[in-house]
C-alpha cells in the first residue's frame, strides 16, 4: 500500500472519528437508554474495514497452532482485564480521598426493559470493538509508520497515541481521562503483545459492561 494512501485515509479517519471526541463538552453529552444511533453502525463499519484491512495488507503470518494461538490470547485477556478492574479499583478508592477530582459529568440511566438492556449490551460490544481498532491498532499502526525506527519518536508516539484515546473521554470528566489514560496503557500492551484485537476487545466490552453495573448499583444506593 503507497505511503500517500496511507495517511491520505488517517487524515480523513482523524478528522472525522479520532477529532470530534477531542471537541465535545460535558453539556453536549446526552445518553439515552435503548436508543441504537446511525453512528453506532457507521464505527461498527469502519472497525470491521479497518481490522480488515490492517489483517490482509500488514499482519504477519504466523504457523502457531490454533490451541496455542487461543491459550496465548485468553491467558493475555484474562490479565488485561484484572489489570483493567484493578484501576477502576485503585481510582475509587482514590476518590474517596478527592471526590471533587473524581466526580463524572456524565448520567448512568438504567434499562428498564429487555430491549433496553440488549441495545446496551450492543453499544457496549460495538464501541469496545471499535476503541481497539482505532486506539489500539489503527492510529499507533500509522504513527510508529510515520516514526520509523526512530527509538525516540517512537516512544513519543505511543504515549500520544495514549493520551488522545485519554483525552477523548474528557467530557466525562478528569477521572474519566485518568482512568482512560491508563486503560490505554493496559489495553495497548494486551494487543503489542497478542497482536490482535479480539482479546481487548472482550476485555474492554466485559469491563465497561461491569463498571456500568456497579455505578447503576451505586445510584440505585445513594
Amino acid at each position: 500500500m503507497k505511503k500517500e494512501y496511507i495517511f491520505l485515509q488517517f487524515a480523513l479517519v482523524f478528522l472525522f472519528f479520532v477529532l470530534p471526541p477531542l471537541l465535545i463538552s460535558g453539556t453536549q453529552v446526552q445518553t439515552p437508554v435503548g436508543t441504537l444511533t446511525w453512528m453506532i453502525a457507521v464505527e461498527a463499519l469502519l472497525a470491521l474495514v479497518l481490522e480488515i484491512q490492517q489483517r490482509k495488507l500488514f499482519t504477519k503470518k504466523t504457523d502457531s497452532p490454533v490451541t496455542q494461538r487461543f491459550i496465548y490470547s485468553l491467558s493475555f485477556g484474562t490479565i488485561t482485564l484484572g489489570l483493567l478492574m484493578l484501576s477502576f479499583a485503585a481510582l475509587q478508592a482514590i476518590s474517596i480521598v478527592f471526590p471533587s477530582l473524581f466526580r463524572q459529568n456524565t448520567v448512568v440511566a438504567r434499562p428498564e426493559t429487555v430491549p433496553e438492556l440488549l441495545c446496551v449490551l450492543l453499544t457496549f460490544a460495538v464501541s469496545a470493538f471499535y476503541e481497539e481498532v482505532l486506539y489500539r491498532q489503527y492510529v499507533p499502526f500509522v504513527a510508529l509508520y510515520a516514526a520509523g525506527n526512530v527509538k525516540p519518536l517512537r516512544l513519543i508516539s505511543e504515549i500520544v497515541c495514549v493520551l488522545v484515546f485519554a483525552f477523548s473521554h474528557r467530557y466525562l470528566g478528569w477521572s474519566a481521562v485518568i482512568n482512560a489514560f491508563i486503560c490505554g496503557i493496559i489495553l495497548r500492551w494486551c494487543y503489542v503483545k497478542t497482536q490482535s484485537v479480539i482479546p481487548g476487545s472482550i476485555a474492554h466490552f466485559v469491563y465497561n459492561v461491569t463498571v456500568y453495573a456497579f455505578l447503576m448499583h451505586s445510584l440505585q444506593n445513594t
